[in-house]
């Protein structure tokens, strides 16, 4: 095998990593592993020394049940979930529905991908082609389980309907034997004691949109009657995050002129006991005007993502658990499981051909029961692909992966990591959901660097002490739509 086609090498605060592109497997290296995979040393391998050897040897082992054996080729095609591609939606089947129960907004947030929410086509949903959609995703979930997720504008304007559909819903769904889940993505303004007795009594997971400290958030995501957004937005936080727990997730978005550092921790202050941070993304109907920023804001997003990995791997080896439990909210990468433990500094990096279900797994539906690959294409005709109405199947262009269809994908040895990317990004930047933002790209590249390195830097140890902190479970976050 040519390590130079397989083997990405690359060096972090003077410590060098490698995963191996086709079985995902990657490891801490010495720096003569390093130089030689470069091609600094000019020697041949036979005159490496042997602790080289060995590591060199060992990124050509793949993981397996019983014992590790040499084995260079590819692992299966398996999307994020560890499904073949037939399981992960070529089959029809469909888990999730973002519910436009309206397309109206209380607010106007400078950077919304919908404008103001309305995407195009401000309204509400009738009850009609409400439990219609229920139906529609009834009979395509599968035996086992499909999840509503409320939309909007905002979803709380229409609550009547919400509470119609999630009591149809369940109705329906124990009829079939189904299980049926409900989320709600909420800018959190509208919350009262009757909204929050019907997240508590249908068990809805949460998505709250919140930017940070008051001075920016109120900038960010003003409303139409002039007053606080901010305010409005924590009035019953307090009440819902003390209630509900891990099943509040708050998802902020960045814009070049916010600080992260000042973002997580507005967020850790609210109490949130999950969080995310995404970069506003380009809209056909309202878009970023400082284009120019965005490089910068990427290198602060970067350096802010790399320090923080730094400040928690040094908690870490202190056994602090309040500054642990703290810090792994603002780490802004995913933790490894139990299964990416391999032996010594390898771990298993995961293969994923999709960065998410859209148009898989993952549909959403307008008001006006229109079907579109993601909630973040409402409105837009051109990426409509059916409707709950006419019986058709849905056009199923998004099962290709990014990754075998897209040459750029195609030759990226962070590929299997990102899975190609947010489709919507590329629209955004490129007008082409096949063409990737090389902007873009090259952050994914970075910031899957820095999961290499933070991975490879927790020991067995350390991850069953995490464990015993609450701080790595086998729940996930099921709202995270990218």
């Amino acid at each position: 095998m040519n390590d130079n086609q397989t083997l990405h090498c690359f060096s972090l605060d003077q410590q060098a990593y490698v995963i191996n592109t086709a079985t995902m497997i990657a490891s801490r290296i010495s720096r003569e592993s390093a130089s030689y995979l470069r091609g600094d040393l000019g020697i041949p391998r036979g005159a490496l020394s042997e602790q080289a050897k060995c590591e060199l040897e060992s990124l050509h082992f793949r993981k397996n049940n019983s014992e590790e054996k040499p084995d260079t080729r590819p692992l299966s095609g398996n999307d994020a979930d560890g499904k073949t591609p037939d399981e992960a939606g070529g089959d029809g089947r469909i888990a999730c529905i973002a519910l436009f129960v309206t397309q109206q907004c209380n607010l106007r947030c400078r950077y919304c991908y919908g404008g103001g929410g309305e995407y195009g086509n401000p309204g509400v949903m009738d009850e009609s082609t409400a439990l219609t959609a229920v139906d529609w995703l009834l009979d395509r979930c599968g035996p086992l389980e499909g999840r509503i997720s409320f939309f909007g504008g905002e979803p709380f304007l229409n609550f009547p309907l919400m509470k119609k559909v999630a009591a149809y819903a369940r109705e329906q769904a124990e009829k079939r034997g189904v299980r049926i889940g409900f989320s709600a993505n909420t800018n959190l303004t509208l919350l009262d004691q009757q909204k929050l007795d019907f997240i508590r009594d249908f068990d809805v997971m949460i998505i709250a949109s919140f930017d940070g400290p008051k001075s920016l958030f109120d900038t960010l995501r003003p409303a139409l009657d002039g007053k606080s957004s901010y305010d409005r937005a924590i009035t019953m936080l307090p009440e819902l995050i003390a209630e509900r727990g891990k099943k509040v997730n708050a998802r902020a978005t960045l814009v070049p002129a916010s600080d992260p550092s000042e973002v997580q921790e507005a967020i850790n202050d609210m109490g949130f006991k999950r969080s995310h941070m995404v970069r506003a993304s380009r809209s056909p109907y309202a878009g970023i005007a400082d284009r120019n920023g965005d490089e910068a804001f990427v290198e602060k997003h970067l350096s802010y993502t790399w320090s923080a990995v730094c400040r928690f791997l040094a908690e870490l080896k202190e056994r602090d658990r309040s500054q642990i439990n703290r810090l792994a909210k603002s780490i802004g990468i995913p933790l490894p499981t139990r299964d990416g433990f391999l032996s010594g500094n390898r771990m298993f990096m995961g293969r994923r051909k999709y960065k998410c279900g859209i148009g898989r797994t993952y549909v959403a539906v307008s008001i006006t029961g229109d079907i579109y690959p993601c909630h973040r294409f409402a409105g837009q005709e051109k990426y409509r692909i059916g409707s709950i109405f006419d019986g058709m199947p849905l056009k199923m262009d998004y099962c290709i992966s990014p990754v075998d269809a897209v040459a750029e994908c195609s030759k990226c040895w962070t590929r299997f990591m990102c899975g190609g990317g947010c489709l919507h990004e590329h629209a955004g930047e490129t007008g082409d959901v096949r063409i990737p933002s090389l902007l873009l790209c090259d952050y994914e590249k970075r910031r899957n660097e820095m999961r290499i390195a933070l991975w490879c830097s927790i020991s067995r140890e350390d991850y069953k002490w995490l464990e015993e902190c609450g701080v790595v479970a086998a729940d996930l976050c099921l709202l995270d739509f990218g």
